[in-house]
């Protein structure tokens, strides 16, 4: 599948927190930066790679860190 961030909403990218929360899933830690959701910091990559999975099923991220990611 093409790799499409721009598909990525607000709701892939909180049924992303909700399947990372309800498995337990440990992230590879940010080397900068979090974002913040409900309180909680997360990894800007990890939480992309995750939405993407929400859109299209594939958990991929290829972009790199800082503002490639952080403007999405």
């Amino acid at each position: 599948m093409p790799f499409e961030p721009e598909k990525i909403t607000r709701e892939h990218i909180e049924k992303a927190v909700q399947k990372i929360k309800e498995e337990q899933i440990d992230l590879h830690s940010s080397t900068g930066y979090d974002v913040m959701i409900d309180g909680e910091a997360y990894p800007p990559k990890e939480i992309m790679r995750y939405a993407q999975e929400q859109m299209n099923g594939e958990k991929v991220w290829e972009r790199s860190g800082a503002e490639p990611t952080n403007k999405y």
